[in-house]
Formats: C-alpha cells, sequence, structure tokens
C-alpha cells in the first residue's frame, strides 16, 4: 500500500571502479519485487563516486542500469558541492536542460553559447542535440573546459577538413574514414551512460523510418550515426538498422528535453537558413582553378543540394519544437554557410553575444522559468527562403503579334 502512494523514488548506489565485478543480480531482484508489489514507476538512480573515481573516468553504469532498469541515472561525487546542487535543482524542478540543434558548420556557435552560460553561471544538467549540436552537446556533457572545447573541435573540424575524403559515390561522397578516426580520437571509449552530466543524441533510423535516441552505448558511435548525411558520408549499421544524420528527422530535439525533466529548457537553433540560392548552383569553369583555390574541400555544389534535401524536414516542424523551449536563443552567423567550417571564429563570437543578448532581457532566475510560467522566445521565423537573387519582379515579356497573312 505505501508504495501505492509513492510519486517518485530513487535509489542509491556506488560507483563500479574498472576492477570491480560485483553482483548486483540480487539487488535487481528485490527491486523487481518492490515493483510488483504497487511501485508506480521505474526509480531513479543515483551513483555515489568517490573523489578519485569521479577525477578519473566513470565507468561500469551499464551494471547497474541492466540490474535495476532505473528511468534515469545520475552521477554525484560525495564531495562535490556542484553535483549536490544539481541533483537539489533535478529533485525540486528547478533544473536545465540545454538543445543544441543541427546546422552543419553554422553549429560552431553553440560552443559561444556555452560559453556565455558559463559566464553567466547559469547551470546546465541535462544536455541533448542533434546532427553536429550533438557533437557541441557531448563535448560540455563530458565537462571539457573552454580551451579543451576550442582546441578539439578547431583540431577535429576545422584546421583541415573532415569531409574531404572523397570517394566514388557507391554509397556516399565521402569515405567517411577521417570522421571515425576524429571521432575516435577525441571521445575515445567513452559511454554515454558514463558521462558526468545526462547527455543524449538523435540519429534518423532508415530501416525503421523512426528517430533513434541514443541515451546509451558507445558515445563516438552515436555520433558518427547523428552526423552522417545521407549521400555525403556512409550510414552507420547498428543491430540490422540503417542509422543517419538525425536533421533528417528532427534537428531541434527540444521537446524530448522538455520530457526528461521538470525544470527549464533552454534552445539554441542554428536551423533557420536560406534556402538554396540557385546562383550557386553551376558547374566550375575551371577544375583547376576548382581545386586550386580550394573550393574543392567544400565539395562540389550537390554536397549543399543533397545537404538541404536530407534536413529540409526540419523546417515544417520546427516551430513546434522551438516552442518547447523556455528560453530560446536564435544566433545568426551572417555569411556562415553549412559547410563553411573555416568560418568558425565567426559562428561561435555570434553564438556567444547572441546568447548574451538574450539573457540581458531576463526578469528572474533561468532556473525557474518553466515553474514560473515564463518563456522568452525571439520573433525570428524558422525558414526563410532565398529570394535575393530576384533583382526585380518578374515581368512577362511581350509578345509579337503574328504577322498578318496577304492571301
Amino acid at each position: 500500500l505505501a508504495a501505492r502512494q509513492v510519486d517518485h523514488s530513487f535509489l542509491m548506489a556506488p560507483g563500479l571502479s574498472a576492477e570491480t565485478n560485483p553482483d548486483v543480480s540480487k539487488v535487481g531482484a528485490d527491486l523487481s519485487l518492490s515493483l510488483s508489489a504497487g511501485l508506480q514507476h521505474p526509480p531513479d538512480l543515483i551513483i555515489v563516486h568517490d573523489q578519485a573515481s569521479r577525477a578519473g573516468k566513470i565507468r561500469n553504469t551499464k551494471v547497474w542500469l541492466d540490474a535495476l532498469k532505473p528511468a534515469r541515472w545520475f552521477h554525484v561525487c560525495e564531495s562535490s558541492a556542484a553535483d549536490t546542487a544539481r541533483m537539489a535543482r533535478i529533485i525540486t524542478g528547478q533544473s536545465t536542460g540545454l538543445v543544441l540543434s543541427g546546422g552543419g558548420a553554422r553549429a560552431f556557435a553553440h560552443l559561444g553559447a556555452v560559453w556565455a552560460l558559463n559566464d553567466a553561471h547559469i547551470p546546465i544538467d541535462f544536455l541533448c542535440g542533434s546532427s553536429m549540436g550533438a557533437i557541441l552537446a557531448a563535448t560540455a556533457g563530458l565537462e571539457w573546459s573552454q580551451a579543451e572545447m576550442d582546441r578539439r573541435i578547431r583540431a577535429a573540424f576545422v584546421e583541415s577538413s573532415p569531409l574531404d575524403d572523397i570517394s566514388f559515390p557507391f554509397i556516399a561522397l565521402t569515405g567517411g574514414k577521417k570522421v571515425d578516426e576524429r571521432l575516435e580520437e577525441h571521445f575515445g571509449d567513452v559511454m554515454i551512460e558514463d558521462m558526468p552530466i545526462p547527455f543524449f543524441c538523435l540519429s534518423s533510423n532508415l530501416t525503421s523510418g523512426t528517430i533513434k535516441v541514443h541515451k546509451t552505448g558507445s558515445l563516438r558511435k552515436a555520433l558518427r550515426a547523428s552526423i552522417s548525411l545521407p549521400g555525403i558520408m556512409p550510414p552507420v549499421i547498428e543491430d540490422g538498422q540503417v542509422l543517419v544524420d538525425g536533421a533528417v528527422m528532427r534537428s531541434f530535439p527540444a521537446p524530448m528535453m522538455a520530457n526528461t525533466h521538470l525544470g527549464t529548457v533552454i534552445g539554441v537553433d542554428v536551423t533557420r537558413a536560406k534556402g538554396i540560392d540557385p546562383r550557386n548552383i553551376t558547374v566550375p569553369k575551371s577544375l583547376p582553378t576548382w581545386f586550386g583555390r580550394g573550393d574543392w574541400r567544400k565539395g562540389p555544389p550537390i554536397v549543399s543540394i543533397m545537404m538541404r534535401s536530407a534536413t529540409i524536414i526540419t523546417a515544417a516542424d520546427l516551430a513546434q519544437s522551438r516552442a518547447a523551449t523556455d528560453l530560446l536563443i536564435i544566433p545568426e552567423p551572417e555569411g556562415v554557410e553549412i559547410r563553411d567550417w573555416k568560418a568558425y571564429d565567426l559562428a561561435v563570437e555570434s553564438g556567444y553575444q547572441t546568447t548574451v543578448d538574450t539573457l540581458s532581457k531576463l526578469d528572474g532566475p533561468v532556473t525557474t522559468m518553466r515553474k514560473r510560467g515564463v518563456s522568452v522566445h525571439p520573433d525570428i521565423p524558422a525558414f526563410t527562403p532565398d529570394d535575393d537573387h530576384l533583382i526585380a519582379p518578374f515581368v512577362a515579356p511581350k509578345v509579337k503579334p503574328a504577322p498578318k497573312k496577304l492571301f
């Protein structure tokens, strides 16, 4: 009877080191009895680490997940005031979830947004992203410093293009090997469930036609799936399913974040972009010049066509996704195109300054926005067609009358 009166329950468990191999099956069996006795919802799990294990790499979370099947799980260091404060916010419904959209190179603006939030002492308790937004969200989820984020993202995406390993297009225009190598270099063997801040990302399942939510498993493999634009990079095959870029089905997963916790949802959306300018859909007049100027590193115009085609569905549901946020930040890095990897600094600065400007409009704490029923949404449309090339309105040409027949 008592179990039926419980709205929410938490379990606590010790962190497991790489050398620890405990038998937790009995704990799982005891929990199953509790659930069958009337506990209405699966409990959340708080995994408590000592200072040494928390400072190093968290491991073996999957052991507890398999045994206890919790709804959510959190990593807490017993001596960390920041971790304790995070759990207090989560339990009281004052947590903050950050959602980062896709957007190719424009997504570099997310770094500036994260840094501005940090400078404003706004905590980030949950993270999610789609496509390139998943990459940037993962850097924050691993608690990298600003300097480490900057160094690693520059090395992986800016100093040389990750998409210039052109291959014969049986499956995709690129081989994907450079991306694989860079993800392994920077994210290694990290498992999503072992990340210190709760994180998930999306990919699109072409086999089932559904959205795949990556909450556990290899981080780099999940990120690889989330950024695999169809036709540009080879898809990821996982458990017999074909996974491609998350932005194909959902570029801005704010509704999913809103269902993850009770607190504020902050969204940073860089998906808004003008449609393809027909002036850019041209065949290079000289291939030697095209290669000599380095334009080939961006890929031929077909790359822009394929990237836009693969993600155009997001323009239709973007307004609904934006509505799920409490605080919406929309950087508009002018002149930054989705494959313009060298525009990193411009995009980062745009994200930082836009976030600072948006925060200046608030009249209370970010952490209580949802509880107070307060939202801040810039009045910026989700999609604007590119009609700059239409210098003058179309005027139908005059048709000369046919000459009269003389006979």
